[in-house]
């Protein structure tokens, strides 16, 4: 279940992505072709993916907009990192990209291609 889109889970997806660039720029990943193919890579899925109208992604493109954007996707590149150590800037430059995108307030797409809204329990909604 994703969490709810609000000023708080915003403010932490921002956090984390500060945080997360302060590792690529410590790490010396920005140097690497792998980190910069993985920065931009998600967003490939919406070449084209907007015959729907505008904010709508055509439904065909929704299954690599959503592989892209989830964080399950950069949590296990960062595991297999542990083991193949090449594959961290990939990690994290994957993680920067997903951390911002949330934190501009951009989530993963229902079926029909619209952003999906979470309802936010009362203790956070602002």
């Amino acid at each position: 279940m994703p969490l709810p889109t609000t000023p708080l889970t915003r403010a932490l997806h921002a956090a984390l992505f500060a945080a997360l660039v302060v590792v690529a720029v410590r790490g010396g990943m920005g140097d690497e072709v792998l980190f910069w193919a993985a920065l931009v890579a998600p967003d490939l899925a919406l070449i084209g993916a907007f015959a729907d109208g505008p904010g709508r992604l055509h439904a065909r493109a929704v299954p690599r907009y959503n592989a892209g954007h989830a964080w399950w996707g950069p949590m296990a590149v960062g595991a297999a990192s542990l083991l193949v150590p090449a594959l961290a800037p990939v990690a994290v430059a994957w993680a920067i990209h997903v951390s911002l995108d949330r934190a501009l307030g951009y989530g993963l797409r229902t079926r029909e291609g619209f952003q999906r809204s979470v309802a936010a329990p009362a203790w956070c909604a602002a």
